[in-house]
Parts: structure tokens; sequence; C-alpha cells
């Protein structure tokens, strides 16, 4: 790919700069930090995914995917700052998924277990459950936030926290698995698996 091609994908970077100018939305600064971070980050996992792939180190694979845990634990957790413990649980959470998933394809052969086979699945679904985290305390914080006195009358009535904070729960969980959900039903026709 020339340096000319790869500039021209900043057309795609430029409709939504766009759009939030023209909308007055207030995202340019995100957006534009998001572009130069993700330069930065994808010539950097470039070169580190090279060194990887070339060593055909299991250990290596192993850091890689505790890189990509690091750093989506440090990104969902901005949304459920708030919350305490809620560090641990998201790391517990992605390396529960990440096990079990690797175990599955791996275990019964679906996939072999190479660093190219293993990075890009675990970058999927890692990057997926992140997604789904983000949504899910960005919903929930929201939620408790606009039932306060809902969540109050029921602990006055004798209620426990987990009853006081059901509905909510609930709530954020739809909430969060609709986009999933969603992407789904248009596996093959919209959406076509790697």
């Amino acid at each position: 790919m020339s340096f000319l091609t790869l500039a021209l994908t900043l057309i795609f970077v430029l409709i939504p700069l766009a759009l939030s100018q023209v909308l007055r939305l207030g995202l340019g600064n995100d957006i534009f930090i998001a572009t130069i971070r993700s330069i930065i980050q994808l010539l950097a996992v470039g070169y580190v995914l090279q060194f990887v792939f070339d060593s055909e180190s299991l250990l290596y694979v192993g850091l890689m995917i505790l890189l990509m845990i690091g750093a989506a634990t440090q990104n969902a957790r901005k949304k459920g700052k708030s919350l305490k413990g809620i560090t641990w649980k998201l790391v517990v959470t992605f390396v529960f998924v990440e096990v079990l998933t690797q175990g599955i394809l791996i275990g019964f052969g679906i996939t072999p277990a190479t660093a190219q086979y293993i990075i890009p699945i675990s970058g999927m679904v890692i990057g997926n459950s992140m997604v789904l985290g983000i949504l899910f305390l960005n919903r929930f914080t929201a939620e408790v936030e606009s039932r306060q006195d809902e969540t109050e009358l029921i602990l006055t009535l004798g209620g426990t926290p987990k009853q006081a904070i059901h509905k909510q729960l609930m709530t954020s969980i739809q909430a969060s698995t609709i986009p999933t959900i969603e992407s789904q039903k248009t596996i093959g026709l919209v959406q076509l698996p790697g």
C-alpha cells in the first residue's frame, strides 16, 4: 500500500469530522485524537506483530494477549470508574471469555495454535467484549443515576442492594447486547466474518 493510498483513507475521517462540525456535536477533538492514536498504535503493533509471528513463541503470544486485555480493561473501566472493584471484574471477565473461546477453538481443532490465528481471534474476542462492557457500564451508571430515588426507596423499605438495582441491571444487560444480537442477524448478508 502506497503512502498516497494510505492518505486517501483519511477521507473516512474527514466525513465524521465535517458532520461533527456542521451539526456542532463537539466531537472534533475526539475524532482527531482517535485518528492520531490509531495511526501510531497500528504502526507500532504492526512491528510487534511481525516480531511475534516470526518468533512463533507462545510466550510472546501470551504477552500480546495480556497487553490486549490490559488495554481493553483500561479503556472500559473509564465508563465504570464510580463502581467499586470494576477493574478486577473487567480483567476476570476478559480473561474468562478469552480462555473459553480459545479453549474451544484450539481444543476442538477448529483453529491451529499459532500466533497467526490466536492473536487476531483474541483481538476480535477481547475487542467485542470490551465494547459490550463499555455499553453495559455506560448504561448501568446512567440507569443507577436516573433511578436513584427508586433505589433509595427500596433500600428504605428493607430491600437488599441486589433487589434495589435489579431493574437497572436487567435494563443495562438488555441494552448492551442489542448491537451484538442485531449484527448476528445479518452475518453473511451484511457482515462477512473474516
